[in-house]
């Protein structure tokens, strides 16, 4: 690309982490003011195995105005995907079966953490990306409803 006369080169990175799409397994109303564990399905491919992080997508988000934890799970062929999503606004809020709510991304140990309560506590780290820091009013919050 060009830019003010001057060449600009793209960037491309050399490795991209694998990505697996996680879709919303059956159409869900989120009532305003709820949290909800919905089953989300996915098709997992050869190289996602052991633990992966679950990671809202942008899109999802914007659209429905909910929020998607980020969570650690197991992949595994035969399972669902857990998916807990709050509903923050005053409105019920319909999730179509499919809808893509999340991806799934390789993880790794960082760091073990120590403590004197319980034996190692890991801490875990997205590979290749730096997970922001949450704000001191969320880790406070408890989740005012949780249905299955």
């Amino acid at each position: 690309m060009v830019l003010f006369g001057e060449e600009v080169p793209s960037f491309q990175p050399h490795s991209k982490p694998p990505l697996c799409a996680v879709r919303v397994s059956r159409t869900v109303v989120v009532e305003p003011g709820r949290e909800y564990l919905v089953p989300g399905c996915t098709r997992f491919k050869r190289q996602f195995k052991g633990e992966v992080m679950l990671s809202p997508t942008k899109g999802f988000v914007e659209k429905h105005r909910l929020l998607v934890a980020r969570a650690l799970v197991e992949a595994q062929c035969s399972k669902t995907v857990p998916l807990r999503i709050f509903n923050p606004g005053n409105t019920s809020i319909t999730i179509k079966e499919g809808a893509i709510a999340g991806v799934l991304q390789h993880v790794r140990a960082v760091q073990t953490a120590p403590t004197t309560d319980q034996p190692g506590q890991t801490i875990i780290g997205i590979i290749g990306y730096c997970l922001p820091q949450c704000p001191s009013t969320c880790k406070s919050s408890t989740p005012r409803a949780l249905l299955s």
